[in-house]
């Protein structure tokens, strides 16, 4: 797995590629989020157009994510989710916790007043 991070009007879009599995992707995905709120910044976007496949730990990473995003006041926005991982968090029902969009652009416009 390989994750990105760009900023775009305030907000950081997180972009992961390939399988988002196990305890060193969980790190280095924490490690991402832990930098950027340190920074300052509290609204993120995931992208997972270039996620391939994701397992729970992937997912209770974002989960953890969401948590430590809310604590400071931010929040998370997710985007552009293949077929495969959307199915994971609809079969989870974590549409009580996330917000998705089909598009990064329409994710980042959420966050405007």
């Amino acid at each position: 797995m390989s994750v990105h991070t760009e900023i775009n009007e305030g907000v950081v879009i997180v972009s992961i590629e390939g399988r988002f599995l196990g305890m060193a992707d969980n790190n280095n995905f924490r490690t991402v989020i832990n930098d950027d709120l340190s920074r300052g910044f509290t609204n993120f976007v995931l992208d997972f157009s270039g996620i391939e496949w994701i397992d729970s730990a992937g997912i209770g990473s974002i989960i953890a994510a969401q948590i430590s995003i809310g604590k400071k006041g931010g929040n998370l926005r997710l985007a552009s989710l293949t077929e495969r991982v959307a199915y994971y968090f609809d079969i989870c029902n974590l549409d009580a916790i996330f917000i998705r969009y089909d598009t990064v652009a329409e994710a980042i416009e959420s966050f405007k007043p």
